[in-house]
């Protein structure tokens, strides 16, 4: 009788042991499985020169100058235009990074994870180069130097889930969503532009 409860006892713990098992694995993917944090996406944008107060970025708030220039024109009436670039920098950075952070998905940790990875191989290096508008010439010079191993390696990563959703933000970029646009001219104001040409009188 004993030795039969000892083996019943035995049974459990082996039933317990199997339900713990598979739960605990649900628990790790579901823990491996998060969101980019915003901070991992600010990490992952400097690498690739692409950084809020890089040059190349800043070509990027343009355009929504130009646009505000010619339908407000008495909101950019200010002395601190650096300020209304700064605004405008702002905020259409934070459009691009939401956009990656939504973008890569609930994968989006492990997705950044398999860039920074890349981003310390030659072709990852080279990625850099590109984005950061480095000569040309060096550029292409240091794709030369790359082996027919790395170039495959880039390749594979180029067609990629992490790098096809990123790059699918990268070519949607350039436009402000209409809630963050309807927010421009009461953040140039607090640049001190005016809100009137006859608002001094």
């Amino acid at each position: 009788m004993r030795r039969r409860d000892a083996n019943e006892r035995q049974r459990g713990k082996g039933g317990t042991f199997l339900f713990v098992v598979p739960f605990s694995l649900c628990l790790m993917a579901s823990a491996a499985a998060a969101p980019a944090s915003p901070a991992e996406v600010d990490r992952l944008l400097h690498a690739l020169g692409m950084a809020a107060d890089s040059p190349m970025f800043t070509q990027a708030f343009e355009p929504e100058i130009q646009a505000l220039a010619q339908k407000r024109p008495e909101l950019l009436l200010t002395t601190d235009l650096d300020c209304v670039q700064r605004q405008l920098r702002d905020a259409v950075y934070g459009e691009l990074r939401m956009g990656v952070v939504e973008s890569l998905g609930d994968e989006g940790g492990q997705l950044i994870g398999q860039w920074n990875r890349f981003m310390q191989t030659p072709a990852g290096a080279l990625l850099a180069a590109g984005f950061g508008g480095n000569d040309e010439a060096a550029v292409l010079a240091q794709a030369e130097a790359m082996s027919a191993a790395e170039q495959r390696e880039g390749e594979r990563f180029m067609n990629s889930p992490a790098a096809l959703r990123l790059f699918r933000v990268f070519q949607g970029s350039g436009a402000l969503r209409p809630e963050t646009r309807e927010k421009l001219p009461e953040m140039i104001q607090q640049c001190g532009a005016f809100t009137g040409l006859d608002e001094s009188s």
